[in-house]
C-alpha cells in the first residue's frame, strides 16, 4: 500500500438532533439510525477523484 489514497478524517463532528452531520464538503449526512455511537461523534473527510486517479 502506497497511502495515497488516505482520506485526512482528523475532523470530529457531532450529531444534530435529527441525528445528521456536516461532511467534509459541507453538505448535509443523514446517519443511518441502526449505527450505534453513544459519543455521536463522528470522523469526516473527503478526498477529490481526481487525486486517486491520476490518468
Amino acid at each position: 500500500s502506497t497511502g495515497s489514497g488516505d482520506v485526512d478524517t482528523s475532523k470530529v463532528v457531532k450529531a444534530d438532533a435529527d441525528g445528521a452531520i456536516v461532511g467534509a464538503s459541507g453538505a448535509r449526512l443523514s446517519v443511518n439510525p441502526s449505527w450505534k455511537n453513544p459519543s455521536q461523534e463522528w470522523r469526516v473527510g473527503c478526498k477529490l477523484v481526481y487525486e486517486l486517479f491520476t490518468d
